[in-house]
């Protein structure tokens, strides 16, 4: 997997940002390592972020989108369109069952508000 490649766009929060093979949560967004990259037939993206205060608060506006927002993906010069579908407020620590059989791309962050719960927000590849 070149991380180098990707790129997260969401144009609505004037979010951008690129990753690369050493991210980490401490200093940028991050892909799940059991992500399945987007130029699969069935791909499944998982990408993490902080929220609340300091530097590496990267996803601060997600709690702004909407349903049918669009997210792209920029990965090895292709751009993948997702449209967001549904937000889900899950507890933290408790292993949350996700569907591996759609193309959906999962941000996901932690509350703001109460740090014992993450925010997702789920959207599907068009």
């Amino acid at each position: 997997m070149n991380y180098n490649k990707l790129t997260l766009i969401i144009p609505k929060i004037n979010f951008k940002k690129s990753f690369s093979s050493t991210s980490t949560l401490c200093d940028n967004i991050k892909l799940h390592e059991k992500s399945i990259m987007p130029n699969n037939e069935k791909s499944v993206l998982f990408i993490l972020g902080h929220s609340g205060y300091g530097d590496n608060a990267y996803f601060n506006d997600l709690f702004d989108l909407n349903i049918n927002d669009i997210i792209y993906l920029k990965y090895y010069g292709k751009i993948y369109k997702y449209e967001i579908i549904s937000f889900e407020y899950i507890e933290k620590g408790k292993k949350y069952s996700f569907n591996f059989d759609e193309n959906n791309l999962y941000l996901i962050t932690c509350d703001k508000f109460n740090l014992r719960k993450q925010y997702v927000v789920n959207s599907r590849k068009l």
